[in-house]
């Protein structure tokens, strides 16, 4: 024995040696599921980039939209507010002009005011006629 080469324990060593290819195994599963699971990441992640630029594109437009019809609104509401000035100027005028007949006509006069009115004016009426008859 002191010449001889040392071999070692040759179970161990196929022992040794099987365990690292069984790390070695390991390390080629692990790194391979990790690059899955980075391929789904990035994936997923350009996924959830797009629908945020979807989401935001439609909600710009959403947003527009209701501006254009926000100010199409305020024109409208504009327009009714000029026309229903035009309207309350007419109608005020036209109430002045009817009390202003109303008044002309006695409308509003009680009965007796009503009646000496008659009255007055008959009395006028016949007044008149006389004076016709004497100088015909």
């Amino acid at each position: 024995g002191a010449n001889e080469a040392y071999k070692g324990s040759q179970e161990a060593s196929t022992g040794i040696l099987g365990m690292l290819d069984v790390i070695q195994g390991d390390f080629k599963r692990s790194i391979s599921e990790s690059k899955a699971l980075e391929e789904a990441a990035v994936k997923e992640h350009k996924k959830l980039s797009d629908g945020r630029s979807v989401s935001k594109s439609q909600k710009e437009k959403s947003i527009q939209v209701k501006k254009q019809f926000e100010t199409e609104t305020l024109d409208e509401l504009s327009q009714q507010n000029s026309e229903l000035t035009r309207e309350t100027s007419a109608m005020k005028s036209a109430l002045v002009e009817l009390a202003a007949l109303e008044e002309e006509c006695g409308i509003g006069a009680s009965y007796e005011e009503r009646k000496a009115a008659r009255e007055e004016e008959m009395a006028t009426l016949k007044e008149a006629i006389e004076v016709f008859d004497r100088l015909i």
